[in-house]
């Protein structure tokens, strides 16, 4: 889904059309339904480019006044917690408000991200796939960094924003690599790096 979400993401910059908001975070409610942790990672990077996007230089933004700011976000979330419940409710086959399935869906999250369940530690990784870690790592905070020092002096251009949230989803999948550090997994997480 993280395709289809940084599609519509970009057409919604290119456009401003509420519509792409409303595709995205629709991408971004199936993320979460098919695989839960990218589609969290989605609904964090729309966040991170909400706020990018307020800092855009004065050449790169449309005029828009303060709704103009807050519509997008509430599009995007709107739709995201509409579709992703509608996909719960489906899936849950009428027990979604009870607290069985939540401590069902959300064993997995617990069992594997919180208590280390089938972890492969990254210090037992052997030196090339750490040093390509580190690359990577250095690269997405780069642009991350980068883009937040333009937009706090408002003068991001709408590919520095782009680019730095593709940056932050690349951080937030680098996240599966730690917890299973196998060299092989590191390829997950590599392909936002080939836009840098």
């Amino acid at each position: 889904m993280d395709v289809w979400f940084f599609f519509a993401l970009l057409r919604h910059q290119r456009s401003g059309r509420i519509f792409w908001a409303v595709l995205a975070g629709i991408a971004g409610a199936l993320g979460v339904f098919f695989e839960t942790e990218t589609g969290v990672y989605l609904l964090v990077t729309f966040l991170i480019y909400s706020v990018l996007q307020a800092g855009l230089a004065a050449g790169e933004r449309r005029a828009v006044g303060a709704k103009g700011w807050l519509l997008p976000p509430l599009a995007f979330y709107s739709a995201a917690l509409l579709a992703l419940l509608l996909l719960l409710l489906y899936a849950s086959r009428g027990t979604l408000f009870t607290g069985a399935f939540w401590r069902g869906w959300g064993e997995a999250l617990v069992a594997y991200a919180g208590q280390g369940v089938g972890a492969l530690p990254i210090a037992e990784l052997p030196d090339a796939p750490l040093i390509f870690f580190a690359i990577m790592i250095t690269g997405y905070l780069a642009a991350v960094v980068y883009a937040v020092v333009r937009a706090l002096h408002g003068k991001a251009s709408r590919g520095e924003v782009l680019l730095a949230t593709l940056a932050a989803y690349g951080l937030a999948l680098l996240l599966l690599f730690v917890n299973r550090s196998h060299p092989y997994n590191l390829c997950h997480a590599a392909i936002p790096s080939r836009f840098f």
